[in-house]
């Protein structure tokens, strides 16, 4: 499942998008998100 979010995250690299990915994929809050964009 981890790939699956790193896949969309890539395909969107917008924070909204980010967001409701790991809002889909709450697998996606495990990994350093905020680490690669640190726009918050």
């Amino acid at each position: 499942m981890a790939s699956v979010a790193e896949s969309l995250l890539r395909h969107y690299p917008s924070l909204t998008d980010i967001e409701l990915t790991c809002a889909m994929y709450p697998t996606c809050w495990e990994m350093p998100v905020m680490r690669s964009k640190p726009g918050r």
